[in-house]
């Protein structure tokens, strides 16, 4: 996983991979909150 990271990192349209990456890791952990406040 680390190395697949890494290679998207070194490579130049990797940039614009790695910022989806952020975005949609973003929302996830914006989701699993809503939920878990919603639940608890």
């Amino acid at each position: 996983m680390t190395q697949l990271i890494n290679s998207l990192y070194n490579d130049e349209a990797g940039f614009i991979v790695s910022a989806e990456l952020v975005l949609v890791a973003t929302n996830a952990v914006l989701g699993m909150v809503v939920g878990l406040s919603e639940v608890a």
